[in-house]
């Protein structure tokens, strides 16, 4: 016998007894519920990558693929480019801009037939428009200098001519396109 105060020894009545077996099989409302595996799981993640449970499980949104409009606006700007080149320009160029030169102009008749117009090993452009084109250094134009900036009118001159010496030198000389380094020469 135990040393309770019931006749039977345990400290709890009978009745405290039974009302305790009720309440666990129905439940109280301040009885705490054990979560779900999947609750536990979760709650686990959302501890450990906060940032990574923002997004529900079920709501998936499908994500908008701009690259192929991109992909399809530069082709249409090419396309455009390559069709029709001499209006393109025209939309850029400016009331100073220079005219085109001859030979860039749009041929109005195919050219004149005959023996006298094949290239030779001498002449390589006769009959092309490029045989009225100026030749090596002289070929290479320099806009007008004008002030631009904080570079004064004659700064810009200088640089435009060095710039021009420096293609020469670069891309004319026959050393150069032979494979020697270029001259150093002050200028």
């Amino acid at each position: 016998m135990g040393a309770g105060a019931e006749p039977d020894g345990s400290s709890r009545s009978g009745e405290e007894w039974d009302r305790f077996l009720r309440e666990s099989v129905a439940g109280t409302v301040d009885a705490p519920k054990e979560p779900s595996a999947r609750a536990r799981d979760v709650a686990k993640r959302l501890r450990t990558d906060p940032c990574r449970g923002m997004e529900g499980w079920r709501s998936y949104t499908p994500r908008r693929r701009t690259g192929w409009y991109v992909v399809g606006a530069l082709a249409s700007l090419l396309l455009v480019v390559a069709l029709v080149p001499g209006q393109l320009m025209d939309l850029f160029a400016g009331p100073d801009s220079p005219p085109l030169a001859a030979a860039t102009a749009r041929p109005a008749q195919a050219p004149p037939a005959g023996e006298s117009q094949h290239p030779t090993t001498d002449e390589p452009f006769r009959g092309s428009p490029a045989a009225s084109w100026a030749d090596r250094a002289t070929g290479i134009t320099m806009p007008t200098a004008r002030a631009v900036g904080w570079m004064s009118a004659a700064e810009v001159e200088r640089a435009l001519a060095r710039s021009r010496d420096f293609l020469v030198a670069a891309s004319l000389d026959r050393g150069v396109l032979r494979g020697e380094h270029p001259d150093k020469r002050s200028h």
